[in-house]
């Protein structure tokens, strides 16, 4: 949540349909799930949403 008065801040969420689960462990890095859904994606979308206080 941005703190009141500082301005308009964007969120992105991205989500995929995979053929089989991908191998993650722990608390894996945006680049470590980037890796593990590549050549196992059946479909993808994007929102971005954006909120100000």
């Amino acid at each position: 949540m941005p703190p009141p008065g500082h301005g308009t801040h964007r969120y992105f969420f991205r989500l995929w349909a995979v053929s089989e689960t991908p191998p993650l462990h722990g608390k894996p890095t945006v680049d470590a799930v980037h890796r593990a859904v590549k050549g196992r994606e059946l479909a993808s979308g994007a929102l971005v949403g954006t909120y100000q206080r």
